[in-house]
């Protein structure tokens, strides 16, 4: 070995060593099986290893070192998947079953609340339907300062269920609007930070995955058990979500 084919090989040893994750391993492993492949098919190859993980190459142009180093790095990030494809299928999961809490809603029970201190339920499930649209937020800008508002632009008005069918509509459109968002932020979008806060109180700043997690989608989370436990209070059966429920999925 020699040139750049040389430095490839090792740098590609030294890379795989100091990868923790098992998917970046992987990858490189299948690089380096469909390394010696081409190699093999351009007589290039000797001694390469069942597992790809020890090689060597003789490669007697620079159009292959070239040509190597460019198949190394595009197989690499073609491999490595970005943070809103890593994070979507988790949101589509979490909305998913907070849908499904959400149909189970008694009309005729809106205005119950277990304690004097609670939200009813009307206003539970039309805080779970808003939620969502805390991503697009998150996403887009970053803050959210809940006493900040334009002039002349009225008080925000808590979201209160006023049947399945609105609470719903309600739901579905924020998710949208928040799935839309993720799918479309970069990698560098997610490193960066955002804030919420009410003036000078501050809930949560830190970094936009975080927020995305504790402030919106862990939020749902939180309130969506709620809303099973207000159900079962009232006699409506509740939703399976990671396993059976006393109910369904037995």
């Amino acid at each position: 070995m020699n040139g750049v084919a040389d430095a490839t090989l090792v740098a590609l040893r030294t890379f795989e060593k100091r990868s923790a994750g098992r998917r970046i391993q992987a990858i490189v492993r299948a690089w380096a099986r469909s390394l010696a492949s081409l190699a093999g098919t351009l007589g290039l190859a000797r001694g390469f290893g069942k597992t790809g993980q020890a090689f060597e190459v003789a490669v007697p142009t620079y159009t292959s070192h070239i040509l190597l180093v460019s198949l190394f790095f595009k197989s690499l990030l073609e491999g490595v998947m970005g943070v809103s494809a890593e994070f979507l299928p988790e949101f589509d999961l979490e909305m998913a079953a907070a849908r499904r809490t959400l149909e189970r809603i008694p009309e005729d029970k809106l205005a119950w609340k277990p304690h004097e201190k609670s939200m009813t339920l009307g206003r539970l499930a039309g805080h779970i339907a808003e939620l969502p649209g805390m991503g697009v937020n998150v996403m887009k800008e970053d803050a959210l300062d809940f006493a900040s508002r334009p002039a002349g632009e009225p008080p925000r008005k808590p979201n209160v269920a006023e049947s399945q069918k609105h609470v719903l509509e309600l739901f579905d459109k924020n998710v949208a609007a928040a799935r839309a968002a993720i799918a479309g932020a970069s990698d560098e979008r997610w490193a960066g930070k955002w804030t919420l806060s009410a003036g000078e109180r501050k809930f949560y700043e830190g970094t936009r995955m975080g927020a995305m997690r504790r402030m919106m989608m862990n939020h749902v989370i939180h309130h969506r058990a709620q809303l099973g436990v207000y159900l079962r209070l009232n006699n409506v059966a509740v939703p399976s979500v990671y396993g059976p429920s006393a109910d369904e999925g037995r």
